[in-house]
């Protein structure tokens, strides 16, 4: 389900946003293991979407793949009960509905949502802010004692002129128009991944976060410091197609600089 943000070429001049996604994956780290067996934290995470304007009649839900159920907000929490780790997890409000949140439970919760070319027109001068808020609320809040915001990005499902060869970054997508990090999750998250052949240690974690927080934000750039939270949002209106090329373009240039990358 990976995106593919690495593709290359002539500029050309940029058509409609399209369809964008939201991907994070949150830390609970006071959490019990499996964390979701009682329901109520992804109940509570449900709910923060709704309060946050970020629940796009996601009424029916199920095993990705399979036929969905109607199902209200109180049953969505003992679904979650019944999760495995690993499994992929659906909510729209069709089975084949071009918006759509998948969600993948294992060490923490990776939440993977689609937002469809329609949804983001609709939505564009007010989608990323309504994200930002999101993340802010989801981090302040005590959900399962503490949530860590352990990586996340919007990124636009379209190419866009990457320059030289195709890379990857560890931790990180590229031409995102949005990034949020959390300072007391970030180096472990590093750790976690296996990239470039091997595993990366604590103190690359840190050293990398360091060079982050030091480092000027890109061209037309916000970044947003709230507590041990750290948004860039790289452009204002997903509207603006020209505005969101040149600010994906820019993205890639700032985080290549700054990660450790490899050809993809």
């Amino acid at each position: 389900m990976k995106l593919d943000p690495h593709a290359h070429g002539v500029a050309t001049s940029p058509a409609a946003v399209g369809a964008v996604v939201l991907d994070v994956v949150l830390g609970f780290p006071a959490a019990p293991e499996p964390w979701w067996r009682d329901g109520t934290i992804a109940s509570a995470l449900f709910a923060t979407l709704r309060a946050h304007r970020l629940w796009l009649g996601l009424d029916r839900a199920g095993r990705a793949g399979a036929e969905l159920e109607a199902m209200t907000a109180e049953a969505m929490g003992a679904w979650s009960a019944g999760w495995v780790a690993r499994g992929t997890y659906r909510l729209a409000s069709a089975d084949d509905a071009p918006t759509y949140l998948h969600l993948h439970p294992a060490r923490g919760l990776r939440i993977y949502y689609r937002f469809s070319a329609a949804d983001v027109a609709a939505r564009a001068a007010t989608l990323l802010d309504d994200v930002v808020a999101w993340l802010r609320a989801v981090r302040r809040s005590d959900i399962a004692g503490g949530v860590r915001i352990r990586r996340a990005g919007v990124i636009p499902d379209a190419d866009y002129p990457a320059p030289g060869a195709p890379l990857e970054a560890r931790a990180w997508d590229l031409g995102t128009v949005l990034d949020a990090i959390d300072r007391d999750a970030y180096a472990g998250e590093v750790a976690a991944q296996y990239f470039g052949e091997r595993y990366a240690t604590l103190d690359e974690g840190e050293a990398e976060l360091a060079r982050l927080l030091a480092a000027p934000a890109p061209p037309g750039t916000v970044r947003i410091d709230d507590g041990p939270l750290v948004i860039w949002q790289h452009v204002a209106d997903l509207g603006d197609a020209a505005a969101v090329e040149r600010a994906r373009v820019a993205q890639h240039a700032w985080i290549t600089s700054l990660v450790e990358v490899a050809p993809a």
